[in-house]
């Protein structure tokens, strides 16, 4: 599956004279289910995340209880260390000519963002990144978990 590079602008401009207010990134449409809810967004393709990682507002929204979740600390860019709780649930990878589903599981913390990252997503799937055609292809392999 192909999927277009995406232009987001930048939180600080770099101070560097010329360079461009934005970077063309790898965003796919991604949905996940819990129980019987399903919640869509974008999340950025990243592979130097560990995680899957969703903001805490999707666990809330999909009514996930991580009260007793597993918890883990992780540390961010720039060396902030940030707790977040993992849960079990359903990932669709979407795409105009079809998409994936799979069982992951996955982060929940205090980002704002949607994160693909290794485990529970891209360690599932052959991944390029092609900047000059501005557009990433995501493979599944055969280790993709079926649905139960």
């Amino acid at each position: 599956m192909f999927f277009p590079l995406v232009p987001v602008r930048f939180n600080k401009p770099p101070i560097i004279p010329g360079r461009p207010l934005y970077r063309d990134m790898p965003i796919v449409r991604l949905s996940i289910r819990y129980g019987n809810k399903t919640f869509p967004g974008w999340a950025h393709v990243d592979s130097m995340s560990d995680f899957v990682l969703l903001p805490d507002s999707v666990a809330t929204t999909l009514q996930i209880d991580l009260t007793s979740a597993p918890t883990h600390v992780i540390t961010v860019v720039g060396g902030s260390q940030v707790k977040v709780r993992f849960a079990e649930v359903t990932l669709h990878l979407r795409h105009p000519l079809g998409g994936v589903r799979w069982p992951a599981t996955i982060a929940f913390g205090p980002t704002q963002r949607w994160i693909f990252g290794h485990f529970g997503g891209l360690e599932f799937f052959h991944f390029a990144l092609d900047a000059v055609n501005e557009e990433m292809l995501l493979v599944p392999r055969d280790n993709l978990p079926p649905l139960p």
